[in-house]
């Protein structure tokens, strides 16, 4: 008889490997997918999910929202592990109340993130969806020819320089693009770098001034919130196009919105935003600078395998012997 039970959280739109938990826990545990909405519940969603979830030992987290409220009465949960890196969806104050370990998966999805931001940049610089656009769907040979602008000798401002970040300023140097790069928590005498064309800045307001493309790669915390507003895309260049495939709220979207109606800034590719799904009323759409992709950037088929594959190896060697891999809280007590 398998002693423990696993929940998987997942939506049509953020689907997960189960298939690869299953291998990984066939005689050790029970694997459920359990269908949940990737938004805030209400009272009576929560109390309908708890009972649901009530007898799971164990969640892995890629749709739905953790709160307080639903974390508090979860009394049998011993472990969430999240389905990548970023773990916002995570009350942490409540987990660390009740003793609940909190884990994540950094890195896993890193090269699909990567890529994703380099073709976005390749995609918005060549202008290539209006190109694409106009030739597939009108049929108009002369007016799809768009000439648009290279990568090469553009300045890129990295803002977040961990393994994502890293990953596009290394593709980007092949392009022969100038990066400059920003986090809080890498110095310009900590980091080993002997590329002439890379530097690390002090100042974050450097990136806003001088980038001709610029990349979020942060995580979302209080800090972090909002850090593209009015008063800091007032800094950057008339020309700037800005991408994130990050975390939606790094952005103030209705600052977003009035710099690229009024051309303050070139234009913005967006993978992520405050609310998702974003809104079918948005503003965004009305607007011919600006990109938009479904939060796509980690949702590769060999991404999802990988993540599946590791985030079900960290809650089988939690639940086999107590040691956690990636813990992202404190918890104070154990169950």
């Amino acid at each position: 008889m398998k002693k423990y039970q696993i929940a998987v959280t997942s939506s049509e739109e953020y689907p997960v490997r189960t298939d690869c938990l299953r291998d990984i826990f066939e005689n050790f545990a029970t694997v459920d997918d359990i269908k949940m909405p990737f938004r805030k519940l209400d009272w009576k969603e929560t109390d309908t999910f708890a009972e649901i979830l009530m007898p799971y030992d164990a969640i892995l987290v890629r749709s739905g929202i953790f709160d307080e409220k639903l974390i508090n009465k979860l009394n049998n949960l011993k472990i969430i592990c999240v389905h990548g890196a970023g773990y916002d969806q995570i009350n942490i104050e409540s987990a660390n109340k009740h003793g609940i370990y909190v884990s994540n998966v950094p890195g896993a999805n890193a090269i699909s993130v990567i890529e994703l931001t380099i073709g976005l940049m390749l995609t918005t610089v060549r202008k290539l969806y209006d190109s694409i656009f106009t030739l597939s769907y009108k049929h108009d040979w002369n007016t799809a020819k768009i000439n648009g602008s290279e990568l090469y000798a553009k300045k890129l401002g990295v803002v977040g320089f961990g393994k994502i970040g890293q990953g596009v300023a290394q593709r980007a140097l092949s392009f022969g693009m100038e990066i400059k790069a920003y986090d809080p928590y890498i110095s310009k005498q900590s980091f080993s770098n002997n590329h002439e064309k890379l530097s690390i800045c002090d100042d974050i307001n450097d990136l806003f001034v001088d980038s001709d493309i610029l990349t979020l790669h942060l995580p979302l915390n209080e800090e972090t919130k909002d850090i593209i507003n009015k008063k800091n895309i007032s800094k950057m260049k008339s020309n700037c196009i800005l991408i994130n495939t990050s975390r939606g709220p790094l952005i103030n979207e209705n600052d977003l919105f009035e710099a690229l109606v009024n051309k303050k800034i070139g234009g913005a590719a967006l993978d992520v935003f405050s609310t998702e799904p974003i809104n079918s009323q948005s503003k965004l759409f009305d607007l011919d600078n600006v990109i938009l992709t479904p939060h796509i950037g980690g949702s590769t088929n060999e991404a999802l395998e990988r993540i599946a594959k590791l985030a079900g190896e960290n809650i089988y060697s939690f639940l086999q012997t107590g040691q956690v891999n990636n813990l992202v809280n404190s918890p104070k007590a154990t169950k």
